[in-house]
């Protein structure tokens, strides 16, 4: 079972990271390719841009106005390994060439010389290209205007093509052009930094890709056998859970998700054997609760069957009180099974406080109680659902107190606050929780539900109850939503 687990997790995290290895190369490959497509068409022009910005420094240090041959020199020196050749007119409608046409196996001008077109078909084509305008002053000053997208007449050898032009220099002097050129350029993979780049941007690639599929598959293999032990503490503890073992400790693990489950199911373990044991006492605590009313009752028919008792009034309503204790006491368990089933739903209105605390308080006219709370007081709660919660906090504080020492009730907006003198235990039980106030309090009458019961219904007006010991008093406070 646990190889089958391994052997599953390994394959898809292996397919997982496989995949994402060759979306990795991939995208690469494309912003590769994407790059050098890009460089090939901003290239031509970005060289042309910064061989005339060369030749402009070049006439402008020369102590004299330039004239052709100074030019000519200048347009030669300017030259490096991009720009593969310059088609070079004059202004007597002369056309030379100078260095070899971008792509072509010519020798057209092997020789880094001036050579003049002979023999070859020109033709004229209109260009599309940039256009630079260098124009030399009479005092020396030169200035330089680029046109974009210029249109230009020429004639070209029939073994270079418009495309290979990358920009068209103007140089005149005043109305009179001086020299044109058109500036060609290598293409970028001819180069060879650029095709070594190239060529090894591929060839790493390629290597790349099985050491990264090896690498995934080692890794994988590592992740899948930790996840595998981390899923297999994981499963062992939930068998565990559902055989009723509570005792479950599945540790720190080095997965944050499974670790966080983990730590989950710990703390669902611990609450559930803590259910299990309130559940338990809940059944000792019913069946403490509920023996004392039965076995009056089965003492009182014993009695009257064996003669021992007269069936006069006394008699039964003995049998009454008796029959009156057990109904009330498994009343007030299924009243409290049903707030926690949700069978009982809040009707939520608008009351004046004073008139409903003292509507509960009208049964207990024998104790000392003091209500502090201003006549037009407001509060948004369900009436018959307060009118119980106010009789279980008074039924506990009479009988902790007694109806001799004084209970108070006090309200400010929305918080009720009722104090009555009196001692909470000390053993740091939950008074909230179902029969919590021990065996050694069974003397007293009640289930034990008074304040679970408070809590529930505070609960439904989305409210919060708490009990302290302040002093030589008990509080409780009842916070209702605003």
């Amino acid at each position: 079972m646990k190889n089958r687990i391994l052997g599953r997790y390994f394959f898809r995290i292996f397919i997982s990271m496989l995949v994402c290895v060759l979306l990795m190369g991939l995208v690469q490959g494309v912003i590769s390719l994407f790059s050098v497509k890009r460089m090939n068409s901003f290239w031509p022009s970005a060289v042309a841009g910064e061989y005339v910005s060369r030749l402009v420094q070049v006439l402008r240090a020369k102590d004299e106005i330039p004239d052709e041959d100074d030019i000519w020199d200048a347009m030669t020196v300017c030259i490096d390994d991009r720009i593969s050749g310059l088609i070079v007119r004059s202004g007597s409608d002369e056309t030379f060439l100078y260095g070899f046409a971008p792509g072509e196996d010519n020798d057209f001008a092997s020789e880094a010389e001036k050579r003049p077109l002979i023999g070859a078909m020109s033709y004229e084509v209109s260009l599309e290209s940039t256009v630079y305008e260098i124009n030399i002053s009479d005092s020396g000053g030169i200035s330089v205007y680029r046109a974009d997208d210029a249109i230009i007449y020429c004639l070209l050898p029939d073994f270079v093509e418009p495309d290979d032009i990358a920009a068209t220099v103007v140089i005149s002097n005043g109305s009179q052009m001086l020299l044109s050129a058109d500036i060609l350029v290598f293409d970028i993979s001819t180069l060879s930094p650029v095709r070594f780049m190239l060529e090894n941007m591929i060839v790493t690639l390629v290597w790349a890709l099985p050491l990264s599929i090896a690498a995934s598959a080692v890794f994988s293999w590592f992740f899948s056998r930790q996840t595998s032990k981390s899923i297999e503490k994981i499963k062992t503890a939930l068998e565990q859970i559902a055989s009723s073992r509570f005792d479950v400790s599945i540790g720190k693990q080095d997965v944050y998700e499974l670790d966080e489950i983990s730590r989950h199911i710990e703390n669902v373990a611990s609450r559930l054997e803590q259910n299990r044991k309130a559940r338990d006492e809940w059944v000792r605590s019913i069946a403490h609760d509920l023996n004392t009313p039965v076995s009056s009752i089965r003492l009182l028919t014993e009695g009257l069957e064996d003669g021992i008792y007269n069936p006069d009034n006394a008699y039964f309503d003995a049998m009454k009180e008796e029959t009156g204790c057990l109904t009330a006491r498994l009343d007030e368990i299924k009243f409290y099974t049903d707030l926690l089933s949700g069978y009982i739903k809040t009707d939520i209105s608008e009351y004046h406080v004073k008139s409903l605390i003292d509507e509960a308080c009208s049964d207990y006219r024998g104790g000392c109680i003091s209500i502090d709370c201003a006549d037009n007081a407001v509060l948004m709660t369900d009436r018959n659902l307060f009118l119980r919660l106010m009789k279980e906090l008074l039924d506990n504080a009479f009988n902790a107190s007694g109806s001799e020492r004084e209970i108070s009730i006090s309200v400010h907006e929305n918080n009720i606050l009722v104090r009555n003198e009196a001692t909470l235990p000390e053993n740091g039980q939950d008074f909230f929780e179902p029969w919590a106030r021990g065996d050694a309090s069974r003397h007293e009458g009640g289930c034990g539900l008074g304040l679970p019961i408070c809590r529930q219904i505070m609960k439904l007006h989305q409210g919060g109850i708490s009990i302290r010991q302040v002093g030589a008093w008990v509080e409780v406070s009842l916070v209702f939503p605003s």
